[in-house]
């Protein structure tokens, strides 16, 4: 399965970006979302969501497969089980 998802911001592509790449701080603009690392090509890093409101959690690895500063930014996870 494969997500892809697509926004429109008003503000300048590099200010993009630096939000998008900067994963330590998804928790800062996304409720579900808590990512730990680098954006870095090849990086290993635990992603968190946040389930039912915040009550309860689960924890993931991915690994950025795809970098192209400032344009792209990729990953793959999975979950056991699923």
């Amino acid at each position: 399965m494969k997500e892809e998802t697509t926004f429109d911001f008003n503000m300048s592509a590099l200010r993009v970006w630096s939000l998008l790449s900067d994963l330590k701080g998804y928790a800062r603009w996304h409720p579900i979302y808590r990512i730990a690392g680098e954006a870095e090509r090849g990086a290993e890093m635990d992603i968190t969501w946040l389930l039912f409101k915040g009550d309860r959690k689960m924890t993931t690895q991915m690994i950025i497969n795809r970098l192209i500063k400032p344009e792209l930014i990729g990953w793959q996870m999975g979950v056991r089980g699923f």
